[in-house]
């Protein structure tokens, strides 16, 4: 299944995406340490059950903040 979010919450379906489960793609311009800190515990619960995430990151930016990875 493919979810394209679009709306002022995308935190709030991200966060509905990794509580339904079952393994997430997940494809961003960037990523900084914090904005992985608002879904961190759900990623990792995530990881607990077993449930694999993929993130899809520009490295070359300059943006994304390779510690956070």
């Amino acid at each position: 299944m493919i979810v394209e979010v679009r709306t002022a919450n995308q935190l709030d379906d991200l966060r509905d995406l990794l509580t339904l489960g079952g393994d997430v793609s997940i494809a961003v311009a960037y990523v900084t340490r914090n904005g992985f800190g608002e879904i961190e515990s759900l990623v990792m619960d995530s990881l607990g059950k077993k449930h694999n995430i993929r993130l899809v990151v520009d490295l070359y930016s300059g943006i994304t903040e390779p510690d956070t990875l």
